[in-house]
């Protein structure tokens, strides 16, 4: 039996009960197991603690080292493409040879969690194709729906209850589609619910929505009004 030194409790003296440590004579501290743990939770949150107020009081000296290394990595990673154009393309070439099925199960189960974020990615590459303008933000598209309410601009339904019913947020419609050169860009993409986005498709939007079941004047005054209809028709008449 042996007597902890930090808490007093006399405990049997062997490797269940107290620390292992090689430098003394019996290989066990005089500290049973409880008491090393306690002392070393109690050490790793003070350092914790100290660590964090270190990088308060010292933050804007952490945020402009991290920015130098960023952009000497940056300059690293532009200087290695220059030097070895055709690493990354046989890397990439070579990894999906070996994790092909790997790579087909993971990009379908994330279309599939991920409906709206893979549709939008692929309106931009799209766009991009087409050589048309793809100036759109996160920051814009935000504004666009607070704009027009969170709700589609077609049909008044809300984006909470887009997501009730479809388990999705609304969708990014062009106005002007992609196939009459609409571009992803701030005066050409509404928000719009599934079902008004899927009537839609590529139809004019004069054409489509007079006759559309869900048709309302005023939001139909509302999207012309916000919209650059000016544009639109220019592009029309090309």
């Amino acid at each position: 039996m042996k007597k902890c030194r930090k808490c007093g409790i006399e405990k049997p003296f062997n490797e269940d009960h107290f620390t292992k440590n090689k430098n003394y004579l019996s290989g066990l501290e005089n500290t049973c197991i409880d008491c090393s743990i306690a002392h070393r939770k109690q050490y790793y949150q003070s350092r914790k603690n100290w660590y964090q107020q270190y990088y308060q009081d010292n933050k804007d000296i952490y945020s402009q080292r991290t920015q130098d290394n960023r952009e000497i990595k940056v300059e690293y990673d532009e200087q290695y493409r220059k030097d070895n154009p055709n690493y990354y393309n046989d890397y990439a070439k070579e990894y999906y040879k070996k994790n092909k099925e790997h790579k087909l199960n993971y990009g379908k189960q994330y279309r599939e969690d991920n409906p709206e974020v893979y549709r939008l990615h692929t309106q931009k590459r799209n766009t991009m194709k087409d050589e048309l303008p793809n100036t759109l933000t996160d920051k814009g598209w935000n504004i666009i729906l607070q704009d027009f309410n969170y709700s589609c601009a077609y049909c008044g339904m809300t984006e909470n209850e887009h997501l009730d019913k479809w388990g999705e947020v609304l969708h990014q419609e062009h106005f002007i589609p992609l196939s009459s050169d609409g571009g992803y860009k701030a005066g050409n993409i509404i928000p719009s619910c599934r079902s008004c986005n899927s009537s839609k498709r590529s139809q004019d939007f004069f054409e489509w929505y007079p006759n559309y079941e869900l048709y309302n004047e005023d939001r139909m005054e509302f999207i012309i009004t916000y919209l650059d209809i000016e544009t639109y028709l220019m592009n029309k008449s090309c």
